[in-house]
Order: C-alpha cells, then sequence, then structure tokens
C-alpha cells in the first residue's frame, strides 16, 4: 500500500497521523478484509451475468449495391455550355494555323498565270479535302441516346439511361411479403462479410451476374427489428452491411430469378428512381453511401455571382481625374 506524501503528512498532526497509518495497516492484513473484498466481487459479477444474457441477438446480413456504371457522358447544361463555347474561342485566338489551313491560304493567293495548263495534272487542293470531309461527316450518324427501352419504359435492363449509373433492385422475399431491396443474404459462420454479400448476388440473382467488389469493408449500414412471429431465440432483428460493386458482364432475366425462388423481380433504377421502389427508411440508408450527386442551379448560381458583380460595382466610387481637381478649385475660388 502506497504511503501518503509528504505534503499531505505535513498538514495532518503527526500523532493523528500515526495512528491512522496503524489502524489502515491492520485492516489490510487482516483476512477479514480480505473476504469482504472477494465478497463484493463475487457480488458484482452475478449482478453483470443478468444483463450480459438479456442482451439483444441480431442477425448479421450482407448486401450488395451493383451498380452498372454511365455508358455515354451525360449531356451539357446551359452554363457548361456558355463556358465550352468561351474556352473555344480562347484556343481559337491563340492557336496557330495549321499546315491545311496555310495551303488553303496559299492557293487563295496562287495566281492563275502561274500554272502550265498545257499539262493536265490531277492535283488534291485543300479545298477537295474539305469537301470530302463534310461529306463524311453528313454520312456519319450517332448513336441515340435515348434506347428502345428508354422509349417503352423497360426498367428490367441495363439498355437505358445510358448517361446515368443504375443500381439493380430486387423484390426478395423477406417473411411472409416481398420487399423491393438490394441483394442480401445472412451471415454464415466462417465467412466474411464481403463473403456474405458475394454469396448473396449469387443465391438471389444467379451466377449469370460477374461483379466486381469495391473494397472489403462495408459502405453503408441499416438495422430494422423483425416481427414478433419471427423473433426466435431472442433474435430481434437484423443488421444489415451494404459492399459496392460495379457490374462488367452479363444479364438477368425474371425467369432465372424465380428459378432461384429468392426474388420474383427485378429492376435497374437510376439514383433519383429509387424511392419509388424501397421504403422511406430504406431508401434514406441507400443514398447515405451512394453519394448521389445533387441538382444544382446553375443558372441561379449564375445570377447571384452577377447580382453580386453588379453591387460592387455600384459601391465603387470612381477616382476622379486632375483636371477635374483643378476645374473644382477654380470653381470654389
Amino acid at each position: 500500500m502506497a504511503l501518503p506524501s509528504v505534503r499531505c503528512a505535513a498538514r495532518i498532526p503527526r500523532k493523528s497521523f500515526r495512528n491512522s497509518f496503524c489502524l489502515l495497516r491492520s485492516i489490510y492484513n487482516s483476512a477479514s478484509a480480505a473476504q469482504i473484498l472477494l465478497a463484493g466481487l463475487v457480488r458484482s459479477s452475478s449482478t453483470s451475468t443478468p444483463s450480459s444474457a438479456s442482451a439483444s441477438v441480431w442477425d448479421l446480413v450482407g448486401a450488395v449495391a451493383l451498380e452498372r456504371k454511365p455508358i455515354v457522358t451525360p449531356e451539357l447544361n446551359a452554363l457548361e455550355k456558355q463556358y465550352l463555347e468561351i474556352l473555344r474561342t480562347i484556343e481559337v485566338e491563340g492557336s496557330l494555323l495549321s499546315d491545311h489551313e496555310l495551303q488553303l491560304i496559299e492557293e487563295k493567293q496562287k495566281k492563275t498565270g502561274d500554272t502550265d495548263e498545257a499539262v493536265a495534272i490531277k492535283v488534291r487542293t485543300a479545298q477537295d479535302i474539305e469537301e470530302d470531309w463534310f461529306k463524311r461527316a453528313q454520312e456519319f450518324k450517332p448513336a441515340p441516346r435515348i434506347t428502345e427501352a428508354d422509349a417503352k419504359g423497360d426498367t428490367r435492363t441495363t439498355q437505358r439511361l445510358l448517361d446515368q449509373p443504375l443500381l439493380l433492385v430486387v423484390n426478395q422475399q423477406l417473411g411472409k411479403g416481398h420487399r423491393w431491396i438490394l441483394p442480401q443474404a445472412v451471415h454464415a459462420e466462417g465467412e466474411t462479410l464481403r463473403q456474405t454479400a458475394e454469396r448473396a448476388l449469387t443465391e438471389v440473382c444467379g451466377p449469370a451476374l460477374e461483379a466486381f467488389f469495391l473494397g472489403y469493408a462495408p459502405a453503408g449500414y441499416y438495422s430494422y427489428y423483425y416481427p414478433p412471429e419471427f423473433q426466435k431465440d431472442g433474435i430481434q432483428g437484423a443488421k444489415v452491411f451494404f459492399f459496392k460493386a460495379q457490374l462488367r458482364n452479363g444479364g438477368l432475366s425474371v425467369a432465372d430469378l424465380k428459378k432461384l425462388k429468392k426474388a420474383d423481380d427485378f429492376s435497374w433504377l437510376s439514383y433519383k428512381e429509387l424511392g419509388s421502389k424501397m421504403l422511406p427508411r430504406y431508401h434514406k440508408a441507400v443514398r447515405a453511401f451512394l453519394m448521389a450527386p445533387e441538382e444544382t442551379p446553375y443558372q441561379q448560381l449564375l445570377d447571384r455571382a452577377l447580382s453580386s458583380v453588379t453591387r460592387r460595382k455600384a459601391s465603387i466610387t470612381p477616382e476622379i481625374g486632375t483636371e477635374c481637381k483643378v476645374a473644382a478649385k477654380a470653381g470654389k475660388s
């Protein structure tokens, strides 16, 4: 047992300090003190055991957020188009003439008297090359951005909304009913949560989908309670851990999905369409880790910037020139 400090001993009278020290040492060495200490430890351990036994138990669930990345770039908004035109103008004004442009200028300035009309030589001029390029450009037809699936409203194919990411959502069986969720499965002993998510994709959708999982750590979390009739062996609910993955290859059909008897329907939905299928609380948990970009009011921001610049210019007083100052002094005099 550590002795009190010297500063504390100086404050206490010497006789009382000696008596207190002897009393503490006798209690510390006595067997009764040890018995009291052991009894307290046993009592504390016995009181903590029921609380740990009555703790709630949850099912660990692994789910996969399978995403099809955009195939084409999204269309530019009004502000981006204006900025692109400004950049193109600056680039043209600051660039040098190419060999083709120099050849055009040279051919226009070339005099007709210098050519030998007696010898017929076929020369392909720069103007002919430009006409050929223009003809090829007219014949080229880019692929449409709006596909047949977009026109029909088919959400069971990845060939839709080519400029937006799509997420695989299945109508999976949960208890006695079905819910529109991400493919999920209950964690099995001996596997990691990522392996559970990989198994969920195979069990629910089959082996046709080839996916690339992003990392070994979950990207999101969601928990829910089971109905009372499904709360068995002290299990109150499920804690779902979402893992992000990207679609590499493969397709899915309703017939293949129903053969596995885990879900009866599926959809490839954009971030904006998830709320039409999912429950609000589940949808909020999914959007939290998707980091979906919000629509930015570019025109409103541009108007605010222009108005602030206008106000600043109005508040600045122009500097008075020297001639005006001289005229003002002459007028006062």
